[in-house]
């Protein structure tokens, strides 16, 4: 029976977040450990971490799906021998080249963005008076440029490698947000 992970939305040529889980059950609905489950893509051109997998003690069995490049609807089976199959369906869509996102009261909105890579991120700031500023506490190095402490204007940040990114506001505590970046 399915798990989980169906009905996911991402982006072209990036491995979903969530990984598709099958659950597999005896007649009394009891998990069976040990079955073989195997994966296959039927649509999309994408692929899979690994064709096979194996239930555990909790009788799930989970695959990661990397989407394909250009399908909008995607979708992996998953049989076992003597089990009904199941398909998984996925939505794909190409990630922005630019985002924007506004400094406001103590809230980066929206607090985490995807961007392709080479896209780029942009923070305008609220002329409230209040200020503000970017500064990245996680990532590969180098790191994009921190944004000086300032109350308005803007701060743009072109990403050339995929990873994520994550950053702060020093001045107002728990003022954060992410930048995921998808090839």
């Amino acid at each position: 029976m399915k798990g989980s992970g169906d009905l996911q939305v991402w982006f072209f040529n990036n491995p979903l977040l969530a990984p598709y889980r099958v659950i597999a059950r005896d007649a009394n609905g009891q998990a069976v450990a040990g079955v073989s489950v195997t994966w296959a893509v039927t649509s999309g051109a994408g692929s899979l971490d690994v064709p096979v997998t194996v239930t555990g003690s909790d009788g799930a069995a989970a695959v990661t799906h990397s989407l394909g490049p250009a399908a909008a609807s995607q979708s992996v089976s998953a049989s076992a021998t003597g089990l009904t199959s199941v398909e998984f369906v996925a939505t794909a869509a190409s990630a922005p080249t630019a985002v924007a996102v506004r400094v406001g009261s103590d809230t980066f909105v929206p607090r985490d963005v995807v961007v392709q890579v080479n896209g780029t991120v942009t923070w305008t700031w609220n002329p409230s008076g209040i200020t503000h500023n970017i500064i990245y506490t996680s990532g590969p190095t180098p790191r994009p440029a921190d944004s000086p402490t300032k109350n308005s204007g803007t701060h743009a940040n072109t990403y050339p490698v995929a990873a994520r990114y994550h950053y702060t506001c020093t001045i107002h505590a728990g003022m954060e947000g992410s930048v995921t970046v998808v090839n």
